[in-house]
């Protein structure tokens, strides 16, 4: 019924109501129909909670559809225009998840645009918003995300506070697999966890666990038994292409021996 609904006929305040309405119902079937609805609804009913709302929905749309660009746009707009909303703190912890599951701030030239994006909020906003992709982008191994959202927390907090102790260690974490390996360890190794909440002590022990990992040296038996196993003979002097396309001979041979038992039967 609502997509038989003319909307130039009706009151725009109306309208903008039907089409977000209609939106919701096509999100499953149809994103992108619903991202257009979406549109609509924002020009017919703007600045009021229709639009706020349909900023909100058409965001996470984009995000999942991964069209950074318009993501970063229309983020833009809401943190221009919706900042004080009492929406807005977890719209923003709920986009930062998203940019970091989807990868969305994977390319440099993204990250930035993403981040200019929230540059209107509220100093505290977009110090919230910085932290919480530079954690979930840790969680999701995304690491120069991770890097580049906890360099830009770091500089906006103010030493010895518990911001600083979370960009720090977001930034450590997410250099422990780089170059920067054995600063990032020493400043995982200095942090204190009493700055921390629970989350991000765990965290922190996780990190300095894999940290120490990393370096130890496997034990020098381990090493000559996987490089030369017994009865291998001559197999063992094969490595390289040589020894992959040996190994997949063999693993063709196998499966040519099991294949009569499914001549004439299901597969």
């Amino acid at each position: 019924m609502l997509g038989k609904a003319d909307l130039s006929a009706l009151d725009a305040r109306l309208a903008g109501q039907v089409a977000f309405a209609h939106s919701v119902l096509e999100t499953k079937r149809d994103p992108r129909a619903a991202t257009e609805l979406l549109d609509w609804s924002r020009l017919l009913a703007p600045g009021g909670l229709v639009e706020e709302a349909a900023l909100r929905r058409e965001i996470t749309l984009l995000a999942e559809a991964k069209d950074v660009r318009r993501v970063a746009m229309l983020t833009r707009q809401y943190s221009t225009r919706f900042a004080a909303s009492l929406y807005a703190a977890d719209f923003f912890r709920e986009l930062a998840g998203a940019i970091a599951r989807l990868g969305l701030a994977d390319d440099p030239a993204n990250y930035q645009l993403l981040s200019n994006a929230a540059a209107a909020l509220p100093p505290d906003g977009r110090q919230d918003f910085l932290l919480t992709l530079a954690k979930s982008a840790v969680v999701y191994a995304r690491f120069d995300a991770a890097a580049g959202a906890a360099t830009e927390a770091l500089r906006g907090a103010r030493a010895d506070t518990s911001d600083a102790a979370r960009a720090r260690l977001y930034l450590a974490a997410s250099q422990i697999f780089s170059d920067g390996y054995d600063a990032a360890a020493a400043d995982l190794q200095s942090l204190a966890a009493s700055k921390l909440d629970r989350t991000d002590a765990n965290l922190l022990a996780a990190a300095r666990r894999v940290a120490a990992e990393l370096r130890i040296a496997p034990d020098a038996a381990v090493v000559n038994a996987q490089e030369r196993s017994p009865g291998d003979g001559d197999k063992d002097k094969a490595d390289g292409p040589a020894l992959t396309i040996e190994r997949a001979q063999d693993a063709l041979k196998r499966t040519s021996a099991l294949a009569p038992m499914h001549e004439g039967g299901a597969p």
